[in-house]
């Protein structure tokens, strides 16, 4: 029995099977792809590593005739790959280029078995341009060590109104809400690693099948099947704040370039980034003992923020890929930053010093005055030396130098 599948195909076909199949392993089996006939001009390739599985069918001419367990397979091949069945469990692996290898094949008797259980029913269906970025923004909050395993999850909660994807840290919390209700009520919880996948790989309409044990998603020619997790998401809904002391509306672009500007004064132990409004605008700053204070102004802020200190690297998942959101400040001491866009919503938690007390503004202190445009010699002499050693550094850039971000920073201070 002799089969052909095209070489686009197939290899698209490995590139998604690869990512479960894993490199080392106790048990051998688990690296090897069992390939078997489906229906007419089919063929079913399915890869696992015990707590997840994909099953992906590939069109192809001919028939393999009995299941094929093996290794060793083409993963760039050019034209077309066929598999030629030879004596005993002997097998010819060919490309378009006329080149072949043979290849034993394992039993495929051996190979775990990938599929929801019996109870499994369909639970709903969504388009990947609604669910995948809901999805994507609520594993930016995910926890990543997997001894904390409850959180190490997605969660998908769903009732009669709608559909929620939520995921916490417990220093912050992302979660979307607004998605079309599933055909029956209820929770689980998806591993990190499943989610991850599905961000990738997922595309076109994404119907979700939810057992007691397993679940699985199926879009396209792809089936990816998956153990749920166990345990008890922590009770979302009361982590977010329903008293507001400071309400404000932020464009993100430009709070985006405060907080990265501000990454530097601030140090890994104690990520604490003062956040507030000054005369209409945000004013980012922090402080470190190597380089002191640092002020940064961002954008026009609509409303009034307090200073209240979080971690910036939070604050920019939160905001990544968001045009606008509106900001709230929960009163009292530890002040919670929630930040909804009409989509996405996060909360985040205020950063403690060591001794349990919360960073109070006087930390850092006042801001400076707005920042002015100055001739250098307003800025002084030893500032006025230093544009004039900046102007002839730049004279002697190349020009990829000069075009480069930095190179046009400097190009603005010599011309100030």
């Amino acid at each position: 029995m002799t089969v052909r599948v095209e070489a686009a195909v197939w290899t698209k076909a490995l590139r998604i099977l690869n990512r479960v199949r894993p490199r080392t392993t106790p048990q051998p089996t688990l690296q090897c792809v069992l390939i078997e006939d489906a229906e007419a001009g089919w063929l079913r390739l399915t890869a696992t590593d015990l707590e997840m599985g994909i099953v992906v069918r590939v069109p192809c001419t001919g028939c393999l005739g009995k299941p094929l367990l093996a290794r060793d397979l083409p993963a760039k091949p050019r034209g077309f790959v066929t598999l030629e069945h030879g004596k005993e469990d002997m097998y010819l692996v060919g490309t378009a280029a006329g080149t072949g290898t043979f290849i034993t094949g394992g039993n495929p008797d051996d190979y775990p078995t990938v599929g929801v259980g019996k109870d499994a029913k369909p639970w709903g269906s969504w388009g990947a341009g609604d669910l995948l970025p809901a999805l994507e923004y609520a594993l930016r909050a995910a926890a990543r060590e997997a001894a904390r395993y409850a959180i190490h999850n997605v969660a998908f909660e769903g009732d009669t109104k709608r559909l929620a994807i939520v995921a916490t840290d417990t220093h912050r919390l992302h979660w979307t809400d607004d998605l079309a209700p599933p055909q029956t009520a209820g929770t689980f919880l998806m591993p990190v690693s499943t989610a991850e996948l599905l961000v990738k790989s997922g595309a076109g309409v994404l119907r979700f099948t939810v057992g007691s044990r397993d679940a699985a998603v199926e879009f396209g020619n792809v089936r990816l099947v998956f153990r749920l997790a166990e345990g008890n998401f922590p009770k979302w809904r009361e982590a977010i704040p329903g008293d507001a002391q400071d309400t404000a509306t932020l464009d993100t672009a430009s709070t985006l370039r405060a907080l990265k500007d501000v990454l530097q004064y601030t140090s890994a132990e104690t990520r604490a980034t003062a956040i507030q409004t000054v005369k209409g605008r945000l004013v980012v700053s922090g402080r470190t003992p190597e380089r002191g204070e640092g002020f940064v102004w961002g954008g026009e802020v609509e409303g009034t923020l307090h200073a209240g200190f979080y971690d910036p690297l939070y604050l920019s998942d939160a905001l990544t890929g968001i045009p606008t959101v509106a900001v709230d400040t929960a009163a009292g001491e530890n002040r919670p930053m929630i930040l909804r866009s009409g989509r996405h919503n996060a909360v985040v938690m205020p950063v403690r010093i060591k001794d349990g007390g919360t960073i109070t503004a006087s930390a850092v202190g006042p801001p400076p005055p707005e920042p002015t445009t100055v001739t250098p010699a307003a800025r002084g002499p030893a500032k006025a030396e230093l544009v004039t050693l900046l102007r002839y550094a730049y004279r002697a850039l190349p020009k990829a130098a000069r075009a480069s971000a930095w190179g046009k920073r400097i190009k603005e201070i010599v011309n100030a």
